[in-house]
C-alpha cells in the first residue's frame, strides 16, 4: 500500500504511482483562506495519515506525508503564534515538529517505528 498526503502546492502529477492520493485542496480564490483551499495545516495532514495507518498498517506500506506549514508567509496557529510572536518562522517549525511528533508517536504505538 502506498499513500500520499500533502498540505500544499498544486497537484502537478504528484499522485502518479500512489494507490491513495489525499491532497484535499483546491485553487484559492482571491481573499480566500489558504488553510481551507491551497494548503492544509500540518495537523490535518497528519490526522489523515494516522487514519490511513489505522486501516493499512498490517503489511508493507510506503507513506509520504508533506507538511507545507514552514513556508512563507509564516502564520503559525496558536499557541505557537503567541509563543514565537517575534519569530513566526520558528513558530511554523515548532508547529510542524509537533505534528510530525504525533505521527511518529502513532508509528511507535502500532509497533511500526523501528522498521520505518
Amino acid at each position: 500500500m502506498r499513500w500520499f498526503s500533502t498540505s500544499g502546492a498544486e497537484r502537478s502529477r504528484f499522485d502518479r504511482g500512489f494507490d491513495t492520493y489525499d491532497a484535499g485542496f483546491s485553487v484559492m480564490p482571491p481573499g480566500g483562506d489558504r488553510y481551507h483551499t491551497a494548503e492544509r495545516r500540518g495537523g490535518v495532514v497528519v490526522a489523515h495519515a494516522m487514519a490511513w495507518l489505522d486501516k493499512h498498517a498490517h503489511g508493507p506500506f510506503f507513506i509520504w506525508v508533506h507538511l507545507y506549514d514552514p513556508h512563507d508567509p509564516y502564520d503559525p496557529p496558536e499557541p505557537y503564534k503567541s509563543r514565537y510572536k517575534s519569530a513566526p518562522y520558528d513558530g511554523e517549525i515548532a508547529y510542524a515538529d509537533s505534528a510530525v511528533g504525533k505521527l511518529l508517536g502513532q508509528l511507535r504505538a502500532q509497533g511500526l517505528y523501528d522498521n520505518s
